[in-house]
């Protein structure tokens, strides 16, 4: 009898450590899954689009949608707040979105979210989208990873005539510190463009435009951290010859 009550105490033990282990695996999991999965709607496999310049974009169908859900990443050799600062930043948007000319907070909802409005300039005869997009971000315990959500908001209706207001769009943004000052970035997009728009157009967005983000957002970064390298080395160089001058002995008459 103490040896079956003994078995099942070891059992019950080893069933709880796996529990957590399971648990701990999804707390993992759920971090980095897309917001469309959390919404059942049925993927495809990813198709590599494009892969140049150490970037790579891919896309995916995605079940009762006409555009493809996009995929793309980078490595940057700049801090990781540096980063963060500047992808949360909604009013730098148009220095790295080029299809973006307007971008600021619309209202701030807590510490970690609130709401940007965002204006898309498309070629003519194409009419300029915007959108309000309700951001959320977190940062994990151990600060080796950001992640940034954001979603359409259609609470608040479309206040200029000339704009068509983008209803249904989904994004991440996942930072994760690959060293002191390295990061990688990644993106996944799904959005609506809402009203008629030429295929060719919807493509070229749909692939140039996270390449385009991804290249100017590396660019922006490594440029500025090798300028903050760059004035650090001037400091060190003018502080290292003023010591020397100083210390050098008097040459002997």
């Amino acid at each position: 009898m103490k040896s079956n009550l003994a078995t099942v105490f070891r059992g019950r033990v080893r069933a709880s450590g796996a529990l957590r282990l399971l648990l701990r695996c999804a707390a993992t999991v759920a971090f980095f899954v897309p917001l469309s999965l959390w919404g059942g709607e049925t993927m495809t496999v990813w198709r590599v689009d494009k892969y140049e310049d150490g970037i790579k974009v891919s896309s995916r169908e995605i079940h009762d949608s006409a555009t493809r859900e996009v995929k793309a990443e980078v490595d940057i050799n700049a801090p990781f707040e540096k980063a963060f600062a500047l992808l949360l930043d909604a009013g730098q948007r148009p220095r790295w979105d080029k299809v973006c000319t307007e971008a600021s907070v619309y209202k701030k909802l807590s510490e970690s979210e609130d709401i940007i409005y965002v204006v898309n300039d498309l070629p003519w005869p194409v009419s300029d989208r915007d959108m309000l997009l309700r951001r959320q971000w977190s940062v994990s315990a151990d600060g080796s990873q950001a992640r940034i959500l954001s979603h359409a908001d259609n609470t608040i209706p479309s206040i200029v005539d000339d704009r068509v207001r983008v209803e249904k769009a989904e994004g991440t943004w996942t930072l994760v510190r690959t060293g002191s000052s390295s990061v990688r970035l990644s993106t996944v997009i799904h959005a609506e463009p809402g009203g008629p728009i030429p295929g060719w157009l919807i493509n070229a967005l749909s692939v140039n435009g996270p390449y385009n983000a991804l290249h100017s957002l590396r660019q922006i970064l490594e440029s500025e951290n090798q300028a903050l390298a760059a004035s650090g080395d001037n400091y060190k160089n003018r502080n290292s010859q003023h010591r020397y001058h100083v210390g050098q002995p008097e040459e002997a008459e």
